[in-house]
């Protein structure tokens, strides 16, 4: 019993950092998209540009956020926008509960967020504001990030394409092609 229990354990935690190791790619690449698309055309700014948009459906990056809480933990909530500033709701779910705690607004700025559903794995890629929320919060993700999870081997895939692109491009740099 203990070892079937330490299997699913580690598996799991196996799982979890595999996925942090392609994510933490993904996360720097995504960052610095922008300044990448500048440099290039064509072709490969066409396939860049499908890379990043794939890299957002799979995050949910413009459903999702993550917030840093006072304590320096990461907490996903699901996002609208208005006007320069992200609304999430709090004590907002789908399940038998919600009826019994009312909902709050909260507005939050750029500086307070990082968007997609996985919270920051780089730490110079995030320096956000802690956020102070209510002591007693109700909210639950866990079929989005069960889902993530579920997905590493997509994120795998994607990391590869992208590292595949930025080398194509650099041999062309160096090739002067």
């Amino acid at each position: 019993m203990f070892n079937a229990l330490s299997s699913v354990v580690g598996g799991y935690f196996s799982n979890k950092f595999y996925l942090e190791t392609y994510l933490v790619k993904m996360q720097i690449y995504h960052n610095d998209m922008p300044e990448m698309l500048k440099k290039v055309d064509g072709k490969k700014k066409c396939l860049m540009e499908s890379l990043l948009k794939r890299y957002r459906e799979m995050v949910g990056y413009d459903e999702f956020l993550n917030i840093k809480h006072m304590d320096g933990t990461y907490k996903s909530f699901r996002y609208k926008k208005r006007g320069d500033k992200y609304v999430i709701t709090l004590n907002s779910s789908d399940d038998r509960f919600s009826e019994f705690v009312a909902p709050e607004e909260v507005l939050l700025n750029k500086n307070q967020i990082f968007l997609g559903i996985y919270k920051p794995l780089a730490p110079f890629l995030c320096q956000l504001t802690p956020t102070k929320l209510p002591y007693h919060i109700y909210y639950r993700l866990s079929d989005e990030m069960d889902q993530l999870v579920k997905i590493w081997g997509d994120v795998e895939m994607l990391v590869l394409s992208v590292e595949a692109l930025l080398e194509e491009i650099e041999v062309a740099v160096d090739l002067k092609i």
